[in-house]
């Protein structure tokens, strides 16, 4: 993004109602990068809707650490990092 080589960043949703969205925690510097270099950034709403409309109620979701260390069954994370 400091070089200019991004004309958009564009992200998933865990889960989304109305106007509101939430993500994994490592989206929010994508955001606030994307703000500080003037980058478009977009949310591509899921296509279930949360049903649960005051967002305190919302519980984010585990993902255990086989989804998040690892690719196909490879390891792609450093071999002392969990999750």
């Amino acid at each position: 993004m400091a070089q200019g080589a991004w004309t958009k960043v564009v992200v998933g949703a865990d889960r989304s109602w109305d106007s509101m969205f939430t993500n994994k925690v490592g989206t929010l510097p994508i955001a606030l990068a994307a703000k500080f270099y003037g980058v478009p950034f977009y949310v591509r709403r899921v296509s279930t809707l949360d049903l649960v409309t005051d967002v305190s109620e919302w519980l984010l979701r585990s993902v255990t650490s086989e989804k998040s260390c690892f690719i196909g069954g490879k390891r792609f994370a450093p071999r002392n990092v969990e999750a």
